[in-house]
């Protein structure tokens, strides 16, 4: 009986890979595969192209990068050469405008009078009632306020001039940011018809010196630490890599205990300053909202939330009334808001703080580049230990989460909570207060698992620490994500501007506008005008021509949806076929290392650059088929992911629980299609074959030995999680201590910069450890699972004997208790 249901689930599963004398690794001798979906893929690419040339013919970005006054001429350009910056008559009207995306696209033409100017004001002024009888030339032009609308006749009457708002009615003290004057953070604007109390809170400016300055003195004092600190995270990576061929287990159990040891004291350390600042009663409902983090250890709840890892909502927080600005002026928590806008707190420091790190960022960078070698490295040698003091980490964990549950039963089992009594609740948190629990049957199973898994999860061991030795064969494979990440931004790079130009290659349409248009006086508003016209003599007050959008006439800008969403899927297309395109080549790579039976010496002279202009030449069709499939899915789910934004005000829990379905189904289709594409360019890399075939085959040989796809999935997942966390918690916390100043007497040179926020090039220097160590990882994880692909089909090709010997290392054959037949009168062949 069994005999014959192994039969029928190869039957269901294919059939097992038959020996072929003449295989040797990579076929060499292969034909172009999939060449229809490859010509589609050229040709969609010279459309691509094609938007991109017509976009840049037809767009002008201009129009939403530079600043333009309101009747839509540009500052600094032509007429308006020597007045490269533009005023706003009344900024307030910006901050409260209703949509500031849509004020955004728009290059940033808010709802009230701008005109270019020389420079910016340096006093705060109001128009009063003196002045009200004077002439605009007495007031404004002879006092050098040169911030009247162009065309302004001097002898006008001021009264008038402000009631058509041809000129402002105040101004305050400003500085130019982005080609914009905004005040500055101690701006205070006299009385005006708008804010009545005057007072203009310091979080409603925008100080551009505060938003550029600080910053570049930053990143002036830091960068050559920040590069320093990237050098060190590559650095890490490669040596964690190169060394987990040696130590892998020790390295591993010392990261685990490390972690455990740096959450520990986190967690002490986090406790000791929340009772220390209970006492001070300092608390966060005094402090506010502010940009300014550092202010935030001062106070209690702050090392609360750290371990927590939670927020909590201000005591004092309250909706303030939009409609209206009172005498009240802006409340203090809409000024503790604003505050986020400052310049000092937003940019300028930023800049600065990474002008005096960016070396130190770049050693933390070095230190992760390093700790990810080491981690490979290590590997090779101790991934048993490893692994097992993982799984003996998992298993402590849920048997104190059985005594826990246990202890609760008891508790509750003399109150005589039951789950008959609760019945079936969506609240799945109700569950914790009775007395069944479903963890000691987790832990039950899991026990089983390694039981009878125990044989799998050695060969997974036997497979990282081969996948160790294959990278430090080619140690080139580990800069391949560099060419990866190029592609990848020059993709990215080419869909923006395309994108900004198509959505600016319309011309540019004005409508009149009046501050109050239901004046029966005001029956021009929203009718279409020329901004470079005369002005109209109008009786509407506050009557301007205002730069409304683009229009919609013309073959572009009738098609101009349909090319943008042309233009999206050349993005997820190309971006995909980017990543295919490096999984194939480091596939094949990788592949030549296995099926080498001599190592090194049968491995292909640069195996990584024969596999890149092999993948180039036969196998960009099939790349191409399987990005698009992909691609389609991610599409699809972008488009569910705008419908439920759109539906959520709805609040409908039938829609919402189809939306969710959706969702749910779309994510796991996706994982999957990553998945079987994964393994159809592995199989793509070695034979040659077309997408569809490889994907069958390859999902074929996995079913046939699916516990063990499983087991070395998840153990390879479980190791390389805690590589990243070894490199970029490492990283994180040398910068930690290092750019905050706790780190002491190292000399002159390796002193910290004095920062304004140490965190952004901590933050910096993590990031960038994060994104070697996954390029790195990823690497690894590719080679794994190219490995072991050729493993499976070494078991079914080969059996050992003189004819059809394994390829396998003496590891994994030792672990299958198989062997390579020895010559007559040779010893056993080594390898």
């Amino acid at each position: 009986m069994g005999g014959k249901k192994d039969k029928d689930e190869d039957k269901a599963h294919g059939k097992p890979v038959k020996y072929d004398p003449s295989f040797r690794g990579p076929i060499k001798n292969r034909s172009c595969t999939d060449v229809i979906c490859c010509v589609l893929f050229l040709v969609f690419i010279l459309g691509y192209i094609v938007v991109g040339i017509v976009a840049w013919v037809y767009g002008d970005p201009r129009q939403v990068l530079y600043p333009r006054n309101s009747t839509g001429a540009y500052c600094g350009i032509g007429e308006n050469k020597d007045k490269p910056y533009l005023l706003y008559f009344n900024i307030f009207s910006c901050i409260l405008a209703t949509n500031i995306i849509t004020v955004a696209e728009k290059g940033l033409q808010c709802p009230t009078p701008q005109v270019c100017v020389s420079s910016c004001p340096e006093k705060a002024w109001t128009a009063g009632w003196p002045e009200y009888s004077q002439t605009v030339g007495e007031v404004f032009y002879n006092a050098g306020r040169n911030f009247c609308q162009p065309g302004v006749p001097s002898d006008m009457n001021v009264l008038q001039s402000l009631t058509q708002e041809l000129c402002p009615s105040f101004l305050l003290p400003s500085t130019p940011a982005l080609g914009r004057c905004f005040p500055l953070s101690n701006a205070t604007a006299p009385d005006f018809p708008t804010i009545q109390n005057s007072s203009v809170p310091d979080s409603i400016s925008l100080n551009a010196r505060d938003i550029s300055v600080k910053i570049f003195e930053d990143f002036a004092q830091s960068w050559y630490w920040i590069l320093v600190a990237l050098g060190v995270a590559l650095i890490l990576s490669l040596l964690f890599i190169l060394l987990l061929r040696l130590v892998a287990g020790p390295l591993v159990l010392v990261l685990i205990l490390g972690v455990l040891g740096v959450l520990a004291y986190g967690i002490y350390h986090c406790w000791t300053e929340y009772r220390v600042l209970r006492d001070r009663g300092a608390s966060i409902s005094q402090l506010g909202f502010t940009s300014n983090l550092s202010a935030y250890r001062s106070v209690q709840e702050t090392w609360l939330a750290a371990p927590l890892g939670r927020c909590f909502p201000l005591s004092n927080a309250t909706a303030p009334d939009f409609p209206t600005i009172q005498n009240s002026s802006v409340p203090d928590s809409i000024s503790g808001l604003l505050d986020s806008l400052n310049a000092r707190d937003i940019s300028v420091k930023i800049f600065e703080d990474f002008a005096q790190s960016w070396y130190w960022i770049l050693v933390a960078l070095g230190v992760a580049l390093i700790l990810s070698l080491l981690f490979i490295l290590l590997l090779r040698l101790v991934a048993g230990p490893l692994v097992l003091v993982l799984i003996l980490g998992v298993l402590g964990v849920l048997a104190y989460g059985i005594y826990h549950c246990w202890t609760e039963y008891r508790v509750l089992r003399d109150r005589g909570a039951s789950i008959s009594q609760l019945g079936f609740t969506s609240n799945l948190s109700a569950y914790r207060s009775v007395q069944e629990t479903w963890l000691a049957a987790l832990e039950g199973v899991l026990l089983l698992l390694l039981i009878f898994l125990r044989q799998r999860i050695r060969i997974a061991i036997a497979l990282l620490k081969e996948a160790s030795r294959a990278v430090g064969h080619m140690m080139s494979t580990m800069f391949y994500p560099l060419v990866t990440f190029v592609l990848l931004l020059i993709c990215i790079a080419y869909w923006a501007m395309t994108a900004l130009y198509l959505a600016t290659s319309g011309q540019p349409q004005y409508v009149f506008w009046a501050p109050n248009a239901n004046l029966p006086s005001c029956e021009n508003v929203n009718s279409s005008c020329d901004p470079m016209a005369q002005p109209v003599n109008s009786s509407c007050p506050g009557l301007m021509c205002v730069f409304q959008g683009y229009s919609a006439t013309g073959l572009v800008q009738r098609s101009l949806f349909n090319l943008q969403i042309y233009g999206v899927l050349g993005l997820f297309w190309t971006l995909n076929w980017v990543l295919a395109l490096g999984q194939c080549v480091l596939a094949g790579a990788f592949a030549s290392f296995y099926w080498a039976f001599h190592k090194p010496q049968d491995i292909p002279t640069f195996p990584l650059s024969s596999a890149f202009i092999r993948t180039l030449r036969y196998h960009t069709g099939s790349l191409a088929f399987g990005a698009l499939i992909l691609s389609l899915v991610q599409i699809a789910r972008v488009v569910l992911e705008y419908i439920d934004h759109k539906l959520r005000g709805a609040q409908n829990p039938v829609a919402r629980c189809i939306m969710c379905c959706f969702k749910c189904c779309l994510w796991c289709l996706e994982k999957f299609i990553k998945f079987l594409n994964r393994n159809a360019y592995i199989m793509i890399a070695i034979y040659g074959k077309n997408f569809c075939v490889s994907a069958k085959n390859a999902f074929m040989l996995l079913m046939r030995n699916i516990l063990r796809v499983v087991v070395l999935d998840k153990v390879t997942d479980l190791l390389l999680f805690f590589g990243k966390l070894l490199v970029v918690g490492g990283v994180g916390i040398l910068s930690f201590f290092f750019f905050s100043g706790r780190i002491q007497g190292l000399g002159k040179d390796f002193e910290s910069p004095h920062l304004n926020y140490y965190w952004l090039p901590i933050m910096t220097s993590i990031l960038g450890a994060y994104v070697i160590a996954s390029g790195f990882f990823s690497v690894f994880g590719m080679c794994v699972d190219t490995l072991f692909l050729c493993f499976l089909e070494d078991l079914e090709r080969n059996d050992g004997s003189l004819d059809r010997p394994y390829y396998m290392s003496k590891g994994l054959l030792k672990i299958l208790g198989k062997k390579n037949q020895a010559p007559p009168g040779d010893k056993k062949r080594k390898k």
